[in-house]
C-alpha cells in the first residue's frame, strides 16, 4: 500500500549548501535561484523592469532616496554628473554643474551618502563632501569646515562620511600632511535641521574632534549608528565609539580584531543589529560579540563563487517591507554585483536571485515620488521639532502647512476647504484649495484618486478621474446597514462608508494592507486618524552602462522570472532502503505554469536519473505522475513564465521497494 512523505512549511529551514544534502531535514532545499523564504513558503522573485531611464549616459553608480519636507527625489550619483529625480523631471544638482567633473572613470563607484537629519551629504573621495538644501533649483555644495571656509578650501577629503544623532562622521582621512587610512574625524553637532557649523577640533567652544585607531585594525572601511553607539568598522577590526560629551566626547572601545568588513555599503542595521559582509562571510554584531549568520548555511557558496576582483563592488540593501537583506555580490566572471544573497531577518533563513546586468547599487524606496507639494502624512518618526498633536489647533479644513512644519501657531488658513488623496504610492496627501475649484496640475484622475470635503455644505466630493466627480450625498443614499463603494484607481482600492455625519475612508494598499481613516463631517477638532505607510516601497537599482533606474522585485517581470528550486539526496526511510516515488501533490498557489521533475540516485552524492519534466497547472491541477525508484531522491520545480508563485510543501506518494 502506497506511503505519503509530507513535507510541510518548507520555506522554514530554506536554502543550505553548507551541508552535505543527505544530512539535511527533509523540508530543506539544497540548490535554488530566483527564489525568496517569506512566512514558510517558497515564492518566486526574479527577473526586472524598467522605472526610468536618463538619457545622459552619466555612468551612474549611486542610488540614494531623500524623504524631505520639500518633496521627495531619488538621487543618482556618476562619474559626470548628480542628478535628482522627482519622479516626472530629472534636475542635475551636480555642484559643478555644466563644468567638467572632477571625477574620472571608475571614480564613480567610490560614492557614499547619508542623511543628517533630512538633509542628504554625499561624499566622493577624489572630490569633497556635499550637501543639499533639496531645492531643485539649487545644486549641491561643499561642507564648510568652519565659519571662513569649506571642505575644498580647507584641502581634507575622506572615503566615506556617516551621521549619527546630529554629528557627521569622516573616515579614512587624507589631509594635507598626508593620508591617514585608520584616521576619523567627527563634526560639532548640527542645529535641527541644520549642518555642523565646524569641524576644527582646536575650536574651544566645539565638539569637534579627530583620533586615529592605531594597532593593526587596518583602513578604516566603513560606519554605521548601533543604537547608541557608532560603530568603525575596519580591514581588520570593528571598534565602538560611545558618546560621552567629556573632554574627549567618544570613549573608543574594541569589539574585535577577528572580523572586519570588506568593503563600503555593505553594512546595514536590522532590529538593533547590525549585518555585514566580511571577508567571505557574513556576519552579525550586536555590539557585544559578532558572530556568523552565514556559516553551515551558504558560506561555502559564497567562498567559492565571488569574484575577488570585483567583490568591492558588492553593497547591502534592506527591504523592510519582507524583513530581508540583500547582499549583493560579483560572483564568477561579472564585474557588478550578479548574485543577492537573502537574507530573511524574521524567519532566520536563506534565499538566492539572480541580479540584473550592470547593476552598481541598490537601495529601497517608493516608485512613484510625485507629491506636487502635497502635504504628506505617513508614519515617519517625528523629528525633535515635529509638534503632537495634543499642541496643534483647529480643524483639518484650517490647516495650509506641511506635516513636518515646527510652528506651534499655523499661519492663517487658506480661502477654501481640503482635498484627501491617494496617491500611487499609497500615501494619503492633503491639498488646501479654492472653495470649488481644483488645480488640474495637482488633481490628475490617472495619478491621484482625491476626497473632497465642502465644509460648507458638509458634503463628500469623490473624484474617479479629472472630469467626473460624486457627491457624498449620494453616496450616503447608495450605502445602508454597512454596504460600500468601492472604486479602484491602478492597484489601490478606496472603499467608502459612509452615514449621515460621517465617513470612513478605506485603504487597500497594493500589498493587500487595509488601513482606515475616520473622518467626522461636523464641527469637532481633529478626528483621529490612522497613519498610512508607503504601499509603493519596492527594492531598486541602479543600472550603470544604461544609465537607468531599474525594478529589481516588480509585479510585472520583463523577463522570465527564472526561478528553480531543487532538493536532491532525499533520503525517504533511510539510505539502507529503497523506494519508488508514484506521484507528488505540490501546494502550489499561483498563476503560471511550473515545470516539476522527479528522479532519484543509487548512493549518496551521486548523480540524478531525472525523469521527463511534467508541466503543472496551479489553478486546475492538484497531483503529477512520475514513477521513479532508488534509495534516495530529488525534485525540482522550474518557473516557465512571468508570473508569481509560492510552494509551502508537498505530499509525495511512495512505495517501499525493498533494500540494499
Amino acid at each position: 500500500m502506497p506511503k505519503i512523505l509530507r513535507l510541510r512549511n518548507i520555506g522554514d529551514t530554506g536554502l543550505n549548501s553548507d551541508f552535505a544534502p543527505w544530512e539535511l531535514p527533509p523540508e530543506a532545499i539544497t540548490s535554488g535561484v530566483n527564489f525568496r523564504v517569506f512566512a514558510g513558503q517558497i515564492r518566486t522573485s526574479g527577473g526586472f523592469a524598467n522605472l526610468v531611464t536618463q538619457e545622459d549616459d552619466f555612468k551612474p553608480a549611486y542610488l540614494q532616496f531623500v524623504n524631505s519636507p520639500v518633496g521627495l527625489y531619488w538621487l543618482l550619483l556618476g562619474v559626470s554628473s548628480v542628478y535628482a529625480y522627482d519622479g516626472v523631471t530629472w534636475h542635475n544638482v551636480s555642484s559643478w554643474g555644466t563644468d567638467p567633473s572632477p571625477l574620472i572613470d571608475g571614480d564613480e563607484f567610490f560614492w557614499t551618502g547619508c542623511t543628517l537629519g533630512r538633509i542628504p551629504i554625499i561624499n566622493n573621495p577624489q572630490n569633497v563632501p556635499e550637501w543639499w538644501d533639496q531645492n531643485t533649483g539649487n545644486q549641491f555644495i561643499p561642507l564648510p569646515w568652519d565659519a571662513t571656509q569649506d571642505w575644498g578650501q580647507k584641502g581634507v577629503r575622506c572615503r566615506v562620511m556617516r551621521s549619527y544623532k546630529n554629528f557627521l562622521f569622516a573616515l579614512n582621512l587624507h589631509e594635507s600632511e598626508g593620508e591617514y587610512p585608520d584616521g576619523y574625524r567627527w563634526s560639532h553637532p548640527a542645529d535641527i535641521n541644520g549642518i555642523p557649523y565646524t569641524w576644527d577640533k582646536n575650536d574651544p567652544s566645539a565638539l569637534a574632534g579627530r583620533a586615529q585607531l592605531g594597532g593593526a585594525s587596518g583602513a578604516i572601511i566603513d560606519g554605521l549608528t548601533l543604537r547608541d553607539s557608532f560603530v568603525l568598522y575596519s580591514q581588520n577590526a570593528v571598534n565602538i565609539l560611545d558618546f560621552t560629551g567629556g573632554d574627549f566626547v567618544f570613549r573608543r572601545r574594541k569589539l574585535t580584531t577577528t572580523f572586519g568588513l570588506f568593503c563600503k555599503n555593505a553594512l546595514v542595521e536590522v532590529a538593533g543589529v547590525h549585518l555585514f559582509l566580511s571577508d567571505g562571510d557574513i556576519v552579525q554584531n550586536d555590539g557585544t560579540q559578532i558572530q556568523s549568520i552565514m556559516h553551515n548555511q551558504l558560506r561555502k557558496r559564497l567562498t567559492a563563487n565571488a569574484n575577488s576582483a570585483f567583490y568591492s563592488r558588492s553593497f547591502a540593501v534592506r527591504n523592510d517591507t519582507l524583513k530581508e537583506v540583500w547582499f549583493c555580490v560579483p560572483e564568477d566572471n561579472n564585474q557588478y554585483p550578479s548574485t543577492a544573497y537573502i537574507y530573511n531577518w524574521r524567519d532566520k533563513s536563506w534565499a538566492i536571485r539572480e541580479l540584473p546586468p550592470y547593476l552598481a547599487h541598490g537601495a529601497f524606496g517608493p516608485t512613484v515620488i510625485s507629491t506636487a507639494g502635497a502635504y504628506r502624512y505617513d508614519a515617519q518618526v517625528q523629528s525633535e521639532d515635529t509638534l503632537n498633536w495634543d499642541l496643534w489647533t483647529g480643524r483639518w479644513s484650517e490647516q495650509s502647512r506641511r506635516w513636518n512644519d515646527s510652528d506651534p501657531i499655523p499661519p492663517e488658513p487658506p480661502d477654501g476647504d481640503f482635498i484627501w488623496g491617494i496617491g500611487q504610492d499609497g500615501l494619503l496627501y492633503g491639498y488646501g484649495v479654492t472653495h470649488g475649484s481644483l488645480d488640474p496640475n495637482i488633481i490628475q484622475g490617472s495619478t491621484i484618486s482625491a476626497v473632497y470635503v465642502d465644509s460648507s455644505s458638509d458634503e463628500v466630493f469623490l473624484y474617479p478621474d479629472s472630469t467626473e466627480m460624486i457627491k457624498g450625498s449620494d453616496i450616503i443614499t447608495l450605502l445602508s446597514g454597512g454596504e460600500s463603494v468601492v472604486l479602484t484607481w491602478n492597484d489601490t482600492e478606496i472603499r467608502y462608508e459612509a452615514s449621515d455625519v460621517a465617513f470612513t475612508l478605506y485603504v487597500v494598499t497594493a500589498v493587500g494592507t487595509e488601513i482606515g481613516l475616520n473622518i467626522t463631517i461636523d464641527n469637532a477638532e481633529v478626528p483621529p486618524i490612522t497613519p498610512l505607510t508607503a504601499s509603493g516601497d519596492i527594492l531598486l537599482g541602479v543600472d550603470h552602462d544604461n544609465h537607468r533606474v531599474l525594478m529589481i522585485d516588480p509585479d510585472t517581470n520583463e523577463d522570465d522570472t527564472g526561478t528553480r528550486i531543487e532538493r536532491t539526496d532525499l533520503a525517504i526511510e533511510g539510505q539502507d532502503k529503497v523506494n519508488t516515488l508514484t506521484r507528488m501533490y505540490p501546494h502550489i498557489i499561483g498563476t503560471e505554469l511550473v515545470r516539476i521533475s522527479m528522479g532519484s540516485q543509487d548512493f549518496a552524492g551521486g548523480p540524478v536519473r531525472w525523469k521527463a519534466p511534467v508541466l503543472f497547472d496551479p489553478d486546475t491541477q492538484r497531483k503529477v505522475d512520475i514513477r521513479t525508484t532508488g534509495e534516495l531522491h530529488a525534485w525540482r520545480i522550474d518557473s516557465i513564465g512571468t508570473g508569481h508563485w509560492s510552494l509551502s510543501g508537498m505530499d509525495i506518494e511512495y512505495s517501499p521497494a525493498g533494500k540494499r
